[in-house]
C-alpha cells in the first residue's frame, strides 16, 4: 500500500511536471515565432550599422544582467520549499524584492557615470551614450520582473507566467513597429521600446 501510494504520488508529480514543461515550451516557441516574424521589418528599416550597435550594446547588457543576477533565482528555487532552513518562504521573496533592486540600483548608478567611456570603447561616438542609459533602465526593471517570474514558477503558475511573457512580447513588438516604422527612430526605437515595456510590466506586477 505504501509502495502503491508512492507510485501514485510519483505519477502525479510527473504529470504535473510534463504539463508545466509543455506550457513553458509552447510559450517560448510562440515568443520566438513572434520575434522571427519581425525580422523582415528590422532588415528593411534598420541598417547593418544599427544592427551592429544593437548587438554590441545587447551583449554588454546581458553580461551586466548576469553579474547583477547574483544567482538569486536559483536561490529562490532552492530555499522556497525548504522549511528547515527557512520557516516562512515569504522571507526569501521579500529579501529578494528589497535587496536586489537596491544592490543593482547602486551598481547601475555607478556604471551610468561611465557611459561615455563605454560608448567610446564599444561604439563610435560618445553621443550614443543614450543607448546605455536606456539599457540600464531596462536591466533594473527586468531584475524586478525576474523575481516576479521566479515567484510564478515556484508557485507553479505556468499559465500566468506564459500569458504575461507573451503579452509583454507583443507590446514590445508593437512598440518596435511604432518607433521604427512610423517614427523612424532606428535602433533607438529598439532600446526605447525595451525600456518602456520593462517599466510598464514591472510597475503593473509590483
Amino acid at each position: 500500500s505504501i509502495r502503491s501510494k508512492s507510485m501514485r504520488t510519483l505519477s502525479t508529480e510527473l504529470k504535473t511536471l510534463s504539463q508545466h514543461t509543455s506550457i513553458y515550451g509552447a510559450g517560448s516557441l510562440l515568443a520566438k515565432l513572434m520575434g522571427f516574424i519581425m525580422i523582415p521589418v528590422y532588415t528593411h528599416f534598420l541598417t547593418t550599422k544599427e544592427f551592429g550597435i544593437y548587438a554590441l550594446v545587447g551583449i554588454t547588457s546581458e553580461i551586466i544582467s548576469i553579474i547583477l543576477g547574483l544567482g538569486i533565482a536559483n536561490a529562490i528555487y532552492r530555499f522556497y520549499y525548504d522549511r528547515k532552513e527557512v520557516g516562512d518562504p515569504n522571507i526569501i521573496l521579500s529579501t529578494s524584492v528589497i535587496g536586489m533592486p537596491i544592490l543593482s540600483g547602486l551598481f547601475l548608478i555607478g556604471l551610468s557615470t561611465q557611459t561615455e567611456f563605454l560608448t567610446r570603447v564599444l561604439l563610435e561616438s560618445s553621443k550614443q551614450s543614450v543607448y546605455f542609459y536606456l539599457v540600464f533602465v531596462t536591466i533594473w526593471f527586468e531584475i524586478l520582473l525576474s523575481i516576479f517570474y521566479t515567484y510564478l514558477r515556484v508557485t507553479e503558475r505556468s499559465k500566468v507566467y506564459v500569458a504575461i511573457s507573451l503579452i509583454k512580447t507583443l507590446i514590445s513588438l508593437f512598440l518596435n513597429i511604432f518607433f521604427i516604422v512610423f517614427l523612424k527612430l532606428g535602433v533607438l526605437g529598439l532600446f526605447l521600446s525595451g525600456a518602456i515595456a520593462s517599466v510598464l510590466f514591472a510597475v503593473c506586477t509590483f
